[in-house]
């Protein structure tokens, strides 16, 4: 009993987390529900086409009002019309029409699409005529793939690929951002997080069945089987070197060397422009000169920075110079470290008869460059290619002894960027050193490509890393109910990354997998007090949009009421399908009216509110009623307690509502001002009556 008190306690502790959220979400959606929205696709500025997209549940009166249309046309068909103003029918262009109803649209909602002449005058005719249209309003960014991810068109992975597919300005960038947008991340993702809740699933049903004695012995050893693999999988996923992260925000390439080697001249070249000045003066590059570059389909940063050297004069721009110069290349992903080719051959002999130690000369002088630049440290940590340049300076012995040198080592390279000589190859090199960093867009093994998602990633492992020790070393059954917590941490951190957050799975594969029926009811046993973890400042706010949305839709108190009492059932619908309560169909016949109703005054409103509800009591037979002396939505509200002025507390008793119905307690809720307090009237009907009676007298 005790165990599973400890484990209702964990489970009660996630309504507190996730109920701003889902109170956020259905305020969002019902906001949609009741907008349209409009906005220039296209982009703004002079052009053949502009493209207008229209979305929400007004969308039909563009087609009917702004064209000669008398009824909907077909769907998804072009259609050649004369566009209307909205209210006085003037002719504003001659365009495409196009009519997508939902839910088979980007949006799943209704829209539509003009496609209009793109000048200035006619896009601005367009949109002041959709501004006439009641409840239409322009949309704000991002706001129609918002409406497709709160539609379930996309996951957060995909609405991520779509932003990246339209940023892409490469190959590997756009078939990156593709595959990404095709669903690759998210069957990833989802396929481990289906994983944990079906191994967290093994779990509840063993913490909460296992004294029936209907429970396999060997579940705890499976489990710890199954979690060891899926993290071995995750690791690897995340030691992939940024590889996805790189491809997505560019390649950071950066040219260093000492004071005129042609470090300009090589920047110009690669970006085939001036983008740098070129002098023979030493130190004319003062700060980082950067250009985005298309190189073989990688997305390349290519830095140009200040001439590094030590015998520096007091000069503050050049020291500042070397030090952004340093710092840049501490960062970079590659390092072109430029020499100039004829310091290779310094204080070589001219006898012939120890060139063959000409490769050792080379090989010291370029040790010896390493060191006067003090740069050591960031070559040690960096991928580099050294390249030395002006080798159409060099005499045909010192050229000849120097292919023969880059011959053996990789990444040494000859060029020469006043004859262009050798730039083919550098472009090679590069390329075969992005492919390694970036490797090659794959649907069936994709790469993380954003931060957020490595994150997340990385607090999945530290929670099933958390969950395997804790059952490593200790006792299971002590600590089995702590160990499940850390796996619907696991599980929450996947599904962050895709937006699915919920318990709703775990709950739906418990009774799937075993077919168990409880002996007694949860509510029946002890029932614990949960956290309050609700933050108030932003439940105020959000609250107070709510309440200024409704009343911007109502016209009397009562019908503002019967709004804000909507939106609680919202909220409390989908809140008590954490709790355990809902998909247990059978609970309803075991539970006593009284035990649902302690259990909404003490564990359910303590963590949706932060305490308990003041007072529960019965007026007759069908009619109960619940205390609270300071409601938490009234506080934000400043109006008098009196019968005929708002009382906001109807969101809560829409909440109350909600959850009674849900688990079986069919009930009408209603709140009202009662001497300073407010009361929740609960009358519920006579089947319910009838059930508890029969229950009272077994």
């Amino acid at each position: 009993m005790i165990r599973i008190a400890a484990h209702l306690e964990d489970r009660m502790s996630f309504i507190s987390k996730i109920f701003l959220q889902t109170f956020y979400k259905i305020w969002v959606i019902n906001l949609c529900k009741n907008s349209t929205i409009f906005a220039l696709s296209s982009g703004f500025g002079k052009s053949g086409v502009a493209v207008f997209r229209i979305s929400g549940n007004k969308s039909h009166h563009v087609v009917l009002n702004m064209t000669n249309f008398k009824k909907l046309p077909e769907a998804r068909k072009a259609y050649l019309k004369t566009i209307l103003d909205y209210e006085t029918k003037e002719p504003l262009d001659k365009g495409l029409l196009l009519w997508f109803p939902g839910p088979k649209s980007f949006t799943g909602e209704n829209m539509c699409e003009l496609q209009v002449h793109g000048s200035k005058a006619v896009i601005h005719a367009i949109m002041n005529a959709l501004l006439k249209i009641p409840d239409f309003r322009p949309a704000e960014p991002g706001e129609f793939t918002k409406r497709a991810f709160y539609a379930g068109k996309f996951d957060l992975t995909e609405v991520e690929g779509l932003s990246d597919l339209i940023d892409a300005e490469t190959e590997i960038q756009r078939k990156q951002a593709l595959y990404q947008m095709g669903g690759s991340l998210r069957e990833l993702y989802l396929n481990w997080r289906k994983i944990i809740s079906e191994n967290l699933a093994l779990i509840e049903a063993y913490i909460d069945f296992s004294e029936d004695e209907n429970i396999e012995d060997n579940i705890i050893v499976k489990v710890k089987k199954n979690l060891e693999s899926l993290r071995t999988l995750i690791q690897k996923h995340l030691n992939d070197y940024r590889k996805g992260e790189i491809l997505r925000d560019g390649i950071r390439t950066v040219i260093i060397g000492a004071p005129n080697v042609g470090k300009s001249s090589l920047l110009n070249l690669l970006c085939e422009r001036p983008a740098a000045i070129v002098t023979e003066i030493a130190g004319t590059t003062r700060d980082i000169i950067q250009s985005m570059l298309n190189i073989n389909g990688y997305p390349v940063i290519l830095s140009d920075t200040a001439g590094i050297r030590k015998d520096t004069s007091d000069d503050v721009i050049e020291l500042e110079g070397i030090r952004r110069s340093i710092k840049e290349a501490s960062s970079a992903d590659l390092l072109l470290l430029i020499i100039d080719a004829r310091k290779l051959f310094e204080n070589r002999t001219t006898n012939t008869s120890v060139n063959f130690n000409l490769s050792n000369v080379i090989l010291e002088n370029y040790k010896h460059y390493q060191t006067v630049l003090n740069i050591n440290e960031i070559l040690s940590h960096s991928r580099t290619i050294i390249v030395a340049n002006k080798f159409d300076l060099l005499d045909n012995f010192e050229q000849e002894i120097l292919k023969q040198f880059c011959s053996k080592f990789n990444n040494f390279i000859t060029i020469s960027c006043k004859t262009e000589e050798g730039i083919p190859n550098i472009l090679s090199l590069m390329s075969l050193h992005f492919q390694q960093l970036c490797g090659t867009p794959n649907k069936s093994n994709p790469a993380c490509s954003r931060g957020r998602h490595r994150h997340h990633l990385n607090e999945c492992v530290h929670f099933l890393t958390e969950y395997l020790n804790i059952m490593e070393i200790q006792d299971p059954e002590e600590v089995i109910v702590k160990a499940a917590e850390k796996l619907r941490k696991a599980v929450w951190h996947l599904g962050m990354i895709t937006g699915h957050v919920t318990t709703d799975e775990i709950l739906s594969v418990i009774f799937k997998q075993f077919s168990v029926r409880p002996k007694t009811s949860i509510l029946d046993k002890s029932l614990s007090k949960g956290k309050g973890e609700v933050n108030l400042t932003c439940f105020a706010l959000l609250f107070l949009e709510i309440i200024q949305y409704c009343q911007n839709r109502s016209h009397s108190i009562p019908e503002l009421q019967n709004k804000l009492s909507e939106f609680g059932k919202d909220v409390g619908s989908k809140l008590i399908d954490i709790v355990f309560i809902r998909r247990e169909k059978n609970y309803k016949r075991e539970i006593k009216l009284l035990d649902i109703l302690i259990f909404i005054k003490s564990t359910f409103w303590k963590n949706l509110f932060g305490k308990e509800a003041d007072k529960l009591e019965q007026a007759n037979d069908d009619e109960y009623y619940l205390k609270e002396k300071d409601p938490l939505v009234n506080k934000f509200i400043s109006v008098p307690k009196d019968k005929a002025i708002l009382n906001c507390a109807v969101f809560t008793a829409g909440i109350i509502e909600a959850v009674l119905n849900s688990c079986g307690f069919e009930a009408k809720v209603t709140a009202h001002w009662y001497n300073g307090t407010t009361l929740y009237m609960m009358k519920f009907e006579d089947a319910v009556i009838a059930r508890n009676k029969q229950l009272e007298e077994r």
